[in-house]
């Protein structure tokens, strides 16, 4: 009975301070990441819920259902990720994470002729994912995890290399592994320069997490984002999705 006491005493505190050392490292940042209210956070939801309705029900290859629940992508990630793919003509995407994603990807590919890389570490859910997805334009790539050069935990790099067989994207997800507390997915940092085109942009979900924000600036930083050359926007609701790009995409700034 004490223990479970000490617990609810304890959770308001462990709270407060997460939320502080959140707001420390997105003022030492400089990133445009505003605090949100959870009112406002729960009405940009219901916005972007309604966005995807309204793109089904003009969009032939979003139109099935779409479960936004647990560690799903939500209505804003699917919202903003299928914006881009209408509004911009991309040939070649690379996600990181296999998920609800992957079918808007995947029905997407098929009706445009675009070609999809959905890289998973787990051999289970991919081979799962293999029997639904994967077609002509959708290859599932089984990577397992390792712990690169870097010291970070990322995908096997070789693996995907050989599937990617030289091709490079114009959209990058980044939405895998499982985050971790500190320098969540940092291992995309010393391996992007080998997957993308002239032009690109990165979508990069669960930012609202310390460590995705941690590794999502060091990544922002290396790719000299004061140069001018690349741009960065947010996407604020639920969870907190950042997308970096070049000029190309550089109307990617007004989208959320």
């Amino acid at each position: 009975m004490k223990y479970s006491l000490l617990r609810i005493v304890a959770r308001p505190l462990k709270k407060y301070f997460y939320k502080v050392r959140y707001a420390k490292l997105v003022q030492k940042t400089g990133l445009p990441l505003y605090e949100l209210g959870e009112d406002e956070k729960r009405g940009a939801e219901l916005v972007w819920s309604d966005i995807v309705r309204q793109l089904q029900s003009s969009t032939n290859w979003l139109n099935h259902v779409i479960y936004p629940i647990g560690g799903a992508a939500s209505p804003a990630f699917i919202g903003v990720l299928s914006r881009i793919l209408i509004e911009n003509k991309l040939s070649t995407i690379i996600e990181f994470g296999v998920g609800q994603t992957s079918k808007v990807l995947s029905n997407w590919a098929k009706e445009t002729g675009g070609q999809v890389f959905s890289i998973e570490h787990d051999s289970y859910w991919a081979n799962e994912c293999r029997q639904e997805l994967e077609h002509d334009s959708h290859e599932i790539i089984y990577a397992p995890l390792k712990v690169g050069s870097s010291g970070y935990t990322w995908y096997d790099e070789s693996a995907i290399m050989r599937s990617l067989d030289g091709q490079r994207a114009d959209l990058i997800i980044v939405d895998g592994p499982i985050g971790t507390a500190r320098w969540s997915r940092a291992g995309i940092i010393d391996f992007f320069d080998n997957l993308h085109k002239d032009d690109w942009i990165v979508l990069w979900d669960d930012l609202h997490r310390y460590g995705d924000l941690e590794s999502f600036s060091e990544f922002v930083h290396s790719k000299n984002i004061s140069s001018g050359s690349i741009d960065v926007s947010f996407c604020q609701a639920f969870r907190t999705l950042g997308l970096v790009f070049t000029d190309k995409y550089r109307s990617l700034k007004y989208i959320t």
